[in-house]
């Protein structure tokens, strides 16, 4: 009788405890305080929750790889922020989304090996697996605007091609 109601009430304090660390813990992420995240960690850890480091992880950084997406627009504007020089005329560029994918690439390569780097040395158990699942967020989230810009893509490519305009096929332009 005297034990009547523990896993309850142990279970509800798990779980007050991991409400109690999740904001402290996205903060020490978002901040790379490694201290913090070493002992925030820990906590979950000894109530394994290891997924919730994980989402909180992922949330922390998402934000920083989805802007990034939302960054390309076919006419990017050369005479105005960190572009602009002093030559430089206010007639936009034409980028294409073939000619701006690789470098979004390379740039979300380096944010995702800086990370992987830090976790490495302050979450050493949990680096891998918080690698996977931040790049596998990422590219869930961008998913369905990719397609649609491949879908442009190809299929503007595939007017010019058809019109004569261009000599190379549509799957081409997407490779050249």
């Amino acid at each position: 009788p005297e034990f009547a109601g523990v896993e309850t009430k142990l279970h509800e304090f798990e779980e007050r405890l991991q409400q109690m660390v999740q904001a402290p813990l996205q903060k020490a992420f978002e901040d790379h305080d490694a201290k913090s995240v070493q002992h925030l960690s820990s906590i979950l850890v000894l109530s394994n929750k290891n997924d919730t480091i994980g989402t909180l992880f992922v949330s922390a950084k998402i934000s920083k790889l989805q802007s990034s997406w939302e960054t390309f627009s076919p006419m990017q504007g050369l005479g105005v922020g960190k572009n602009a020089s002093a030559g430089d005329d206010a007639t936009p560029k034409v980028v294409s989304f073939e000619g701006w994918l690789p470098e979004w690439l390379r740039s979300v390569l380096a944010v995702v090996e800086a990370e992987h780097k830090w976790c490495l040395e302050v979450l050493p158990g949990e680096a891998d697996a918080l690698f996977m699942t931040l790049i596998e967020t990422c590219f869930i989230s961008i998913k369905q605007s990719f397609k649609n810009r491949l879908q442009n893509t190809l299929s503007a490519a595939k007017l010019a091609h058809d019109a004569g305009d261009s000599p190379v096929s549509p799957l081409q332009v997407l490779v050249a």
